[in-house]
């Protein structure tokens, strides 16, 4: 799988690891790599309990939600892929509230989609 990938632009640097928009040479999509970082790696109960919500999230199938794909495990690096985002991501809409919150219709407004 990480052969296949060919790395287009950083999206994020933070605690949780090194966000990626990244091509996907064997499928011809777009796909977001979230590189996770060593500590996570290197914690073998965080690694097993990853492994088991990844399953469970590969179920989870709705036109807003993004599909997760693969946990990559490459010698000195681990990395989650999922469907690309082709709009904002909730955190980034998050931001730009002026009171840092969403107003109640406006999360109402999305419940009612799901």
């Amino acid at each position: 799988m990480a052969e296949s990938l060919e790395l287009k632009r950083r999206l994020s640097t933070g605690d949780s690891g090194v966000r990626w928009l990244a091509h996907d040479t064997a499928s011809g999509k777009d796909v977001e790599l979230w590189v996770l970082p060593d500590v996570v790696r290197d914690d073998s109960n965080t690694m097993d309990e990853l492994r088991a919500q990844l399953k469970l999230n590969r179920q989870l199938i709705h036109p807003h939600v993004l599909q997760s794909h693969d946990l990559i495990e490459e010698e000195g690096w681990v990395a989650i892929s999922s469907d690309a985002p082709e709009s904002e991501t909730l955190a980034s809409l998050l931001t730009k509230q002026e009171k840092g919150c969403f107003e109640p219709s406006v999360i109402q407004t999305w419940l009612a989609t799901i």
